[in-house]
């Protein structure tokens, strides 16, 4: 528990330094889940209701809206670029967890199935830089903010949104279809890691069925062959839901192409999310993502192969932060 009194120790700091950068409508709140089992053994909507944001590792931090404010459309268009095309524009679409979570039951209840992709700056980056991976983008039926800065800048702009990062939407994620029978595939990473993927998912869920276990090569092509034949083995294996660990932009690419084929079934892309339930990677603490510095932690473990990516997205903020002034000031104006 140290680590999760030393939070509480700087909460009212951090909640001095969120104010400061996205208003005074948030705050931070903190809870563990060896006090709260409600966590791990419900899809408690008291619990998604305080807009509190689900960590695996056993302390789980997110923002808590003060007051519901001027619920306006989320509008900002994160693929902005001169030669964009009518309907490929990349929008934000899920408000908070619980909302998503109620949308992915529903959905999988009335035998229909869904596509979510988690934004991240990464992503923004990539989506103006590759045609094909921002019109799979714009085909899935989901969208959430996965990373600070899109948080913040959402907010800025008048937005009310709350952090969904695809790694925290495994557990609730497979809770959700444990209850609902519906079973599970897991598509990507290494074959060690689906194996211990699964039994840890299984071990915490009991009657989760693992559908299939699919490791593809590292040369992967999500719009080739293999990507075909994989789709079909999805169709086969009875899975309802498929947890994508690719990396963008193939998980994307492979989830729009793969939903189009089999629309009975939920894809979710969630990058290195499976390593972290696995342990084949160790996530940042949780207090390194409170402050939302989990990319320095990452970068100073792989400077190499980071540096220049975090680079890219540190470039593309002040446009953004443009955008999002704009927004901000034509709500305002739009105000009674």
């Amino acid at each position: 528990m140290e680590r999760l009194e030393l939070f509480r120790q700087t909460e009212p700091l951090l909640n001095r330094i969120l104010v400061a950068i996205v208003g005074n409508n948030s705050r931070i709140s903190c809870k563990s889940s060896t006090t709260d089992k409600r966590v791990i053994s419900t899809l408690s909507p008291s619990f998604f209701g305080q807009k509190t944001i689900y960590c695996v590792n056993g302390i789980y931090v997110g923002f808590e809206q003060m007051s519901a404010g001027l619920q306006r459309e989320l509008k900002m268009d994160w693929a902005r670029t001169n030669n964009l095309k009518e309907g490929s524009e990349i929008r934000v679409t899920v408000p908070s967890a619980h909302v998503l979570l109620q949308e992915m039951q529903t959905r999988l209840g009335n035998g229909d199935g869904f596509s979510v992709a988690t934004l991240n700056l990464d992503h923004v980056v990539k989506l103006r830089q590759q045609p094909r991976f921002q019109a799979a983008y714009a085909r899935h039926t989901h969208v959430t903010a996965d990373g600070r800065p899109v948080v913040w800048l959402l907010r800025f702009s008048g937005q009310s949104v709350e952090l969904v990062p695809g790694s925290e939407l495994i557990i609730p994620a497979t809770e959700m279809a444990a209850c609902l029978e519906a079973p599970v595939a897991l598509l990507g990473t290494t074959n060690e890691t689906l194996e211990k993927a699964a039994r840890a998912l299984v071990t915490q869920f009991p009657t989760l069925k693992i559908a299939a276990q699919i490791a593809p090569a590292m040369d992967f092509d999500p719009e080739g062959a293999v990507a075909d034949a994989y789709i079909e083995e999805l169709r086969t294996s009875g899975a309802r839901v498929c947890f994508l660990a690719l990396g963008a932009p193939k998980q994307e690419i492979f989830a729009e192409r793969a939903f189009a084929r089999l629309p009975h079934m939920g894809f979710l892309s969630i990058g290195a999310g499976l390593d972290f339930i696995a342990g084949t990677q160790k996530r940042a603490p949780a207090l390194v993502r409170a402050v939302a510095a989990e990319w320095l932690w990452r970068m100073l473990g792989n400077p190499r192969r980071l540096a220049g990516r975090y680079a890219a997205c540190i470039a593309i903020l002040p446009g953004l932060f443009m955008t999002a002034r704009q927004l901000r000031r034509a709500g305002r104006r739009k105000q009674p």
